[in-house]
């Protein structure tokens, strides 16, 4: 009796790690949207991880209260022009929920 308890267990860890693995799925798929749309409007980049990061700093600190043009202007010189393409591809793939 006792293999039968531990069996059950591991089918009950193995389907809760898949679940977690479904319900994480969109959070990636927002973050390849995001490097896909930034490519397809001109945003140049380096570094995948970097530019998703970036993305995400600019949720945060519209989220904190910054309008979307301070926002953009966290991106300097370089960015400048670029940078509310940045933020609005930001707002759109990685926090929707900044959008009003």
């Amino acid at each position: 009796m006792p293999r039968i308890g531990t069996l059950l267990a591991a089918t009950v860890i193995a389907c809760s790690a898949t679940a977690a693995t479904v319900v994480a799925a969109p959070a990636h798929a927002d973050e390849n949207s995001y490097l896909a749309d930034l490519q397809a409007r001109g945003v140049p980049f380096l570094i995948p991880a970097k530019a998703v990061s970036d993305g995400y700093r600019v949720c945060s600190e519209i989220r904190a209260g910054e309008s979307p043009q301070t926002a953009a202007q966290t991106f300097g010189i370089y960015y400048n022009a670029l940078g509310p393409t940045i933020v609005d591809i930001a707002q759109h793939d990685l926090c929707p929920d900044t959008l009003h």
